[in-house]
């Protein structure tokens, strides 16, 4: 059947990644990887094109950042025909894109699963610093330290549980 891999949300990602890490898979880290860090493309694309939003305003750029995601999830659509890999990295950049957009949008009232928001905010804070705007650079530092330690758990306890069975 072929690969098969969620892309609405990436939390499970970070715990794929650090198993695939342990036993030195390298393919299936770097496609765990490659999914996190696809979904946190699609919400630095959304925030370059909205660097300063207003919470609960639409914007003008909102339509245009709409269109971008989804012509992004269609051509994830058209890729799955041809690739086994390239669709979801297309596909989880269009949901990374509107992700961003709600969660600029809602002032994170409306949130993704688990630790697909704060891979959303990094990115979208990504975003603003390419931009110019630096408001949201501590959170940026903090998110990226506790998305480190969440993964760095992850691999921790692949690695306890490795020890308990032998």
């Amino acid at each position: 059947l072929g690969v098969r891999q969620p892309v609405a949300g990436v939390t499970n990602e970070y715990t794929v990644s650090a198993i695939a890490a342990g036993e030195a898979n390298a393919e299936e880290y770097m496609f765990a990887i490659g999914t996190i860090f696809s979904h946190m493309a699609g919400s630095v694309i959304s925030s370059v094109m909205n660097p300063r939003p207003e919470s609960f305003v639409l914007s003008p750029r909102y339509g245009p950042t709409f269109v971008i995601g989804s012509i992004f999830s269609s051509f994830g659509a058209v890729a799955a025909i041809f690739n086994q890999r390239r669709e979801f990295y297309l596909t989880t950049i269009g949901n990374g894109i509107l992700n961003g957009v709600t969660s600029m949008y809602s002032a994170n009232l409306i949130r993704t699963t688990s630790y697909s928001g704060p891979t959303t905010d990094i990115g979208i804070f990504v975003g603003q610093v390419l931009r110019g705007n630096r408001t949201n650079l501590w959170r940026l530092y903090i998110l990226s330290g506790l998305t480190f330690a969440f993964w760095l758990g992850g691999l921790s306890g692949y690695e306890a549980s490795k020890f308990k069975r032998e």
